[in-house]
């Protein structure tokens, strides 16, 4: 099964995939329920962003024409079905960077960057009912630009944003809450002329938190994207490294993800590599707390599919849970895109057949 999919139904489904992995409680839980639309979402919506919280799914949309940011809720009943509420606006003059997490308390901790160059960050306590949305913290100021951010939670459930910065002197930083409040920021790596796409997993709480980034890197102007990867203790330094080259990988590497499996310390990372309409999904996963990788391996789709775009992917009970938004090559060119599923346990270093996401 292969097709075209309207906007509106790939809104749901991409909110569908991670919300169900995200909120069930174990593997046979974990059943796949029938797409549906996200009610109220306008047209011009674009980037939706995902976290789950026991039965209840937390969506972000970006609208342009109004440069807000639109919060949905749904609620998952026990055949994986998803009753949604209408989006609510959280945000004004948003623009370029915006993300979700939600923790197991019910909290759900939103990011996001603004015309006037500046990420703030909001929370609700309470599973995201509406009027108990917290007034924006100030993250950081930005010098131009925010190029895409991430927001992740330590163990403690304190907040962490990572983001890229501006273009031909990018930066790459990272700032968490401190706990008397305010938010201590950290440079992740040197000067360069693109930081992008940043991904972020954080492992332990607390002083003894340590921080896990992956980002698109260009060099400079000229050069070709990989994958940076960088880690260390929340306020630095970190041990930067090239990740798509340490696998011997020279193709054009792009969006990065990450997930941490919290109970069993597993942290997992893709991203997708190739060039002209040769590309495919790449796949590493490291139990030493990001000390060492096990090689790259992938997941074959089929001889004419292949994955350009990020692969959203969360972790738990063991496993790897990925979506793979792919591409299928015609005349020359893509020809039409759609989704398949597919898991990842590390005890055996397998992936089950993908399937396309009904």
């Amino acid at each position: 099964m292969f097709r075209i999919l309207s906007k509106p139904l790939r809104l749901a489904i991409a909110a569908l995939v991670l919300a169900v992995w995200s909120i069930g409680p174990t593997p046979t839980a974990q059943a796949w329920g029938q797409p549906g639309l996200v009610p109220g979402v306008p047209s011009d919506v674009r980037s939706p962003k995902v976290a789950g919280e026991s039965n209840r799914v937390h969506m972000i949309t970006y609208q342009a024409a109004s440069t807000q940011l639109l919060y949905s809720r749904g609620t998952s009943a026990a055949n994986g079905s998803i009753t949604w509420e209408r989006p609510r606006r959280i945000a004004d003059d948003v623009k370029l960077a915006w993300n979700i997490a939600a923790d197991a308390s019910g909290a759900v901790h939103v990011a996001y960057a603004t015309n006037d160059r500046r990420i703030y960050y909001i929370k609700n306590p309470n599973h995201g009912d509406f009027g108990n949305w917290s007034r924006p913290e100030e993250v950081a100021t930005l010098e131009r630009q925010a190029n895409e951010l991430d927001i992740a939670l330590d163990a403690a459930n304190t907040p962490y944003v990572a983001w890229g910065q501006d273009v031909d002197s990018s930066v790459l930083r990272v700032a968490y809450r401190a706990p008397g409040g305010g938010w201590l920021a950290s440079e992740v790596a040197g000067r360069a002329y693109l930081y992008r796409y940043a991904a972020l997993v954080v492992t332990g709480a607390g002083a003894g938190a340590r921080v896990h980034v992956m980002s698109e890197l260009k060099g400079d102007k000229g050069s070709q994207l990989e994958i940076l990867y960088a880690a260390g203790p929340r306020d630095g330094p970190f041990r930067v490294q090239g990740f798509s080259a340490g696998f011997g990988i020279g193709a054009l590497s792009a969006q990065p993800t990450m997930a941490l499996d919290r109970a069993t310390g597993a942290i997992y990372a893709s991203f997708f590599s190739g060039n002209d309409l040769d590309f495919e999904f790449l796949f590493s996963y490291s139990r030493d707390n990001g000390e060492s990788w096990s090689p790259a391996t992938t997941t074959r789709i089929g001889s004419d599919l292949v994955v350009t775009e990020k692969s959203p992917m969360v972790a738990g009970n063991g496993r790897a849970y990925i979506m793979l938004q792919v591409k299928r090559v015609g005349d020359g060119g893509f020809a039409s895109s759609g989704f398949y599923a597919t898991e990842f346990n590390p005890s055996d270093g397998s992936f089950t057949p993908p399937a396309p996401l009904r």
